[in-house]
């Protein structure tokens, strides 16, 4: 539910439906095999999870052909590149410098991912630090943080959250003083918005917490009065 949870809050409005639709997919693919992606070992893994690459590899191309038939143009070969990149460096920076090169014009929205994209990692890393440092995950911005300066985990959390309120500062002057689209712009800090109130209680994603189970019930299951 929370896949849907969080379409829901990026775009609500009902002529949104299949935007909905294909961010509840793209945050399930994320959810199952974030972390474990290597597209040089494809061949290498068991079946259950190439099965679920292939799921990712239809998706992609079932998103590429509704854009064909919707604009009249060819995506996939783009949708590949940022994917690849992706898994191969770090999420903000090959994203912008991905959409900085892209022949669809991406460079005039590249700051507000940017910042979207910061925001929401930073977010992610207050958020599951804690569970992920006993699972053995890799460190998150807080433990480096505290690799880097000698700070406590309260400092680092602290200066964590001191970026995040930059960040948004900066993502405030973008949407301000920008020509693009307004329903793109609305949609990118809804995103950011959403991504605060999912991890507000912790890793309301993965762990889903009291907090986040209540919203979810209140927004798809009780009536408004």
């Amino acid at each position: 539910m929370v896949e849907n949870f969080i379409g829901v809050g990026v775009a609500f409005q009902p002529k949104f439906g299949y935007f909905r639709r294909v961010v509840s997919k793209v945050f399930a693919v994320i959810t199952i095999i974030d972390d474990i992606w290597d597209v040089n070992a494809i061949d290498e893994l068991p079946d259950y999870m190439k099965i679920c690459f292939l799921a990712l590899n239809n998706f992609v191309n079932e998103v590429a052909f509704d854009f064909l038939k919707e604009n009249g143009r060819n995506i996939i070969l783009h949708i590949k590149k940022v994917w690849v990149d992706l898994c191969k460096s770090d999420l903000v920076e090959a994203t912008c410098s991905t959409n900085k090169q892209d022949s669809i014009r991406f460079e005039e929205y590249s700051n507000v991912i940017c910042y979207v994209l910061t925001i929401f990692r930073l977010v992610n890393d207050l958020g599951i630090a804690k569970r992920e440092k006993v699972t053995g995950d890799i460190p998150k911005s807080v433990e480096c943080y505290m690799n880097e300066t000698g700070a406590s985990e309260a400092k680092a959390r602290r200066q964590i959250n001191s970026l995040i309120c930059e960040t948004w500062k900066e993502m405030n002057k973008e949407v301000s003083n920008s020509s693009c689209s307004g329903s793109f712009m609305e949609v990118a800090v809804n995103l950011v918005r959403m991504c605060m109130c999912e991890y507000q209680h912790g890793d309301g994603h993965i762990v889903q917490d009291d907090e986040t189970k209540k919203r979810i019930i209140s927004l798809f299951c009780q009536p408004i009065a």
